[in-house]
């Protein structure tokens, strides 16, 4: 996992989401059937289910009963139901199946926020629905008519291995765009990126302009540069894209939790974040928009 700075985990509560999965570690302790605690039933219990506890001995229960954020006790609907009281609420499950929160391993959630907020969505299938080159060139001058004539247009996403011309983007592509506000497209690994002429003109690279260390700029046979930008050459271009306000950043933040917690994961990574990421995810979860946990 990459790691900057201090490495902290930003807690919410558990999450149960909506295709039934929750976050937990069964313990055998969880399964022993005691008695609940006096005057302490479970404010939620889910029954009538499939459930993977994913323990030593791989159960699969039928019920599951939460008190205080936390599994008090997992068996058959009949053994559960002791944990009932007057002001539990009860779940059936109508026979799904609910399995624990996904703990993502290695991901960058801020990212990913920030990409699906406020950039045009340029995955290939089966995750986005971009096949050819002029597939993105037709997305980006949508995101242009949204965003006007002065904004930076910008893309995540595109694979050049599943687009129908089997190449990058050239910044020739990107000036059918537009040849007056700078285009910047990013590849689905975040290591390479495609810029058209203005952004290049922009960050001052030309035929002359040596590749910077770590880096690779992209020319084609006379020398020209193409647009291609390999890790460290993408900074050139990149660096130049107006930040975005706190505000933006928080909006970023609630988009990348509402997609992670749609696919059943309730821990996240945010690799390569720095003080000030840490500082708004830290706002978000105290604000309360924050329904996952993020290690950061």
């Amino acid at each position: 996992m990459e790691e900057v700075g201090v490495k902290r985990l930003i807690s919410k509560n558990a999450l149960l989401s909506c295709v039934c999965t929750v976050t937990a570690v069964i313990s055998v302790a969880a399964c022993s059937g005691d008695d609940p605690p006096a005057g302490g039933y479970a404010q939620v219990v889910y029954k009538n289910g499939k459930i993977l506890t994913v323990d030593h001995q791989g159960q699969v229960v039928q019920s599951v009963a939460i008190k205080d954020k936390k599994i008090i006790s997992v068996g058959t609907d009949k053994s559960v139901n002791q944990y009932i009281g007057k002001d539990t609420k009860v779940i059936d499950l109508g026979g799904k199946t609910m399995i624990p929160g996904i703990y993502d391993a290695h991901s960058h959630f801020s990212m990913t926020g920030m990409n699906l907020k406020f950039e045009a969505d340029l995955n290939s299938p089966p995750i986005g629905k971009i096949q050819s080159i002029e597939e993105i060139i037709v997305l980006l001058k949508a995101k242009q008519t949204e965003l006007g004539s002065d904004a930076w247009l910008t893309g995540f996403g595109y694979d050049d291995t599943l687009l129908a011309e089997k190449r990058h983007p050239t910044r020739e592509d990107l000036d059918k765009v537009s040849t007056t506000q700078p285009v910047f497209v990013t590849h689905i690994s975040g290591h390479m990126s495609v810029a058209n002429t203005a952004a290049l003109k922009l960050a001052g690279i030309t035929a002359a302009t040596s590749n910077p260390e770590g880096g690779v700029i992209g020319k084609d046979g006379k020398g020209e540069p193409t647009g291609y930008l390999a890790e460290t050459a993408a900074q050139l271009v990149s660096k130049f894209k107006p930040a975005l306000t706190a505000a933006q950043v928080q909006e970023g933040l609630a988009e990348a939790a509402k997609m992670y917690a749609s696919k059943g994961v309730t821990t996240a990574n945010d690799g390569a974040t720095g003080p000030s990421g840490v500082e708004a995810l830290e706002k978000a979860a105290q604000s309360g928009k924050l329904p996952v946990r993020v290690v950061a």
